[in-house]
């Protein structure tokens, strides 16, 4: 069996994430969940990029250099804007001072030369990626529907569309979170800050469900996780990874015959639904209570983006009159005939 070169390393992961930032920082558990994610993004990176097996990684890896090429890699590997990037970064300084202040005080000067990475400038009101109609149906078609692990992979990403919810309010529902009545159905959940909220789910997306909860859920047992995977003969919540794995999985089957196809990620999908929500003419105020936003304002990217929304309603709002635009008399006006009928002369 395989041991960890530096099992230190690890086990001061564990304490950061299970004692520190639970107990002394009081984070909350979505909180947590960002830093938790981030550090297996930054392992992934070693074994992707670096070549460095999970079980030779050692502490004196996490230098500047590697978490500035860790960024980058966000960038152009992973669609990853800079908002994201620089909370990632922020992740990383709290978990290299843990570090360096609680396990390891010969860290401590390096701490510096961490400090010095720059956040990248973020845009205010710059337009989201987003998908289209058609690469959404694209993606939702690519499960094998006649194979158990389609069927709930379809069903995921249709949730993850439909509902525009954020990935951990998915991967938090459990079945007596869902409410089904007639062909549709809403879900309870629970959002940032401790805000629940309810979100209405579409007549497909509800078939979808029914058939989805006959197969992984006959029993219908209420306090059990609607996405789950089974382990040792126990059902566990599916945990973030095993949910980008899959997104992973049919991007990369997509991409095939669509390379231009944006790299999927939760909020992708949370983007685009919002967008082709308020595109479709719901109203900002409904898309931001749909999202759980606390405040509208964190909305407006999506009112911001939408230029052939606002060119429909310039020229809903002018009866298609612009004084730009020289007028041409319908051709029936040199008909003299014509003429004499429409004003009574024929």
């Amino acid at each position: 069996m395989k041991r960890l070169k530096d099992k230190k390393l690890f086990d001061n992961i564990n304490s950061f994430l299970s004692e520190y930032l639970p107990t002394i920082r009081n984070k909350s558990d979505n909180t947590i969940s960002t830093y938790r994610m981030t550090l297996k993004l930054y392992i992934l990176f070693f074994e992707q990029v670096k070549g460095v097996d999970v079980f030779e990684l050692v502490t004196e890896m996490l230098t500047r250099d590697s978490i500035v090429e860790f960024l980058n890699w966000l960038g152009s590997d992973r669609g990853c804007c800079a908002s994201t990037r620089n909370n990632r970064l922020s992740c990383i300084r709290t978990f290299y001072k843990y570090l360096a202040l609680h396990c390891d005080p010969s860290l401590v000067s390096m701490m510096g030369d961490i400090a010095e990475i720059q956040k990248e400038r973020v845009i205010k009101d710059q337009p989201p990626v987003v998908l289209t109609e058609e690469e959404v149906a694209l993606v939702l078609a690519a499960p094998d529907a006649n194979t158990r692990i389609g069927i709930r992979d379809r069903f995921y990403l249709t949730m993850m569309y439909d509902s525009a919810g954020r990935s951990d309010e998915i991967l938090s529902l459990k079945v007596q979170d869902i409410t089904i009545t007639g062909k549709t159905s809403k879900i309870h959940v629970i959002g940032k800050g401790g805000k629940s909220r309810m979100i209405p789910i579409s007549e497909k997306a509800t078939a979808l469900m029914r058939h989805y909860l006959k197969l992984f859920h006959p029993a219908q047992e209420k306090n059990q996780y609607l996405f789950y995977v089974e382990f040792n003969e126990q059902k566990r919540i599916m945990s973030a990874d095993n949910a980008a794995r899959i997104m992973n999985k049919y991007e990369l089957i997509v991409k095939q015959k669509y390379p231009n196809l944006p790299h999927l990620h939760p909020h992708l999908w949370r983007h685009s639904r919002a967008q082709q929500l308020y595109s479709a003419g719901m109203p900002l105020p409904l898309i931001s209570e749909w999202l759980g936003h606390s405040n509208m304002e964190t909305s407006l990217i999506y009112a911001h983006s939408d230029v052939e929304m606002k060119r429909k309603a310039i020229e809903k709002a002018t009866n298609g009159e612009n004084p730009l635009i020289s007028k041409e008399f319908p051709q029936f006006m040199n008909d003299k005939d014509i003429i004499k009928k429409l004003y009574g002369l024929a």
